[in-house]
């Protein structure tokens, strides 16, 4: 289940006397705790699934509100039946992959430019913004900040062919 939103629970309702399933409960109050807190009656009615196919299975939309915890433990009363607490552990809000690559890509290459290692990514977004070609024929590649040096190639180069011919 995910933290923050509504979800349906099922659940199963039995007679306390001999374990059956019960069907045409009416009535049954459910009780939400957040976090261990106080338990609060539930926002939404518990409703029976279909009492000839799945005798026992009723189920409660419980809203985001409630469903705003780490852990939330559902109880239940009713007159005449009766259902095992019930222990939810809710997990975050998982990101789809677009939202993942849209925080990427907007993501500045300082925030990683100390730590990155030098055949990454940010060693080459850094060597398109931020770097010279030395006499000595070094392509110094230098962090955002334009002076701490994050790596230092080689150039090759043939006169007779492309001014640059590679990076080591």
């Amino acid at each position: 289940m995910i933290k923050n939103q509504s979800a349906t629970i099922p659940f199963f309702v039995y007679n306390p006397s001999d374990g059956s399933p019960a069907t045409g409960a009416t009535s049954i109050s459910v009780y939400v705790s957040l976090d261990g807190g106080s338990p609060a009656l539930a926002t939404n009615s518990a409703v029976e699934v279909d009492a000839s196919h799945s005798p026992g299975i009723y189920k409660i939309v419980l809203t985001a509100a409630e469903m705003n915890a780490d852990v939330v433990v559902l109880t239940f009363s009713h007159a005449t039946a009766a259902a095992m607490p019930m222990t939810i552990v809710t997990q975050p809000d998982v990101p789809t992959a677009n939202a993942i690559a849209d925080a990427a890509l907007s993501r500045s290459v300082s925030n990683v430019e100390a730590s990155a290692a030098e055949h990454s990514l940010t060693t080459l977004i850094l060597g398109a913004l931020e770097s010279k070609l030395n006499a000595d024929k070094t392509w110094s590649i230098y962090r955002t900040d334009g002076e701490t040096l994050h790596a230092t190639k080689t150039v090759s180069t043939n006169a007779s062919a492309e001014p640059v011919t590679g990076v080591e």
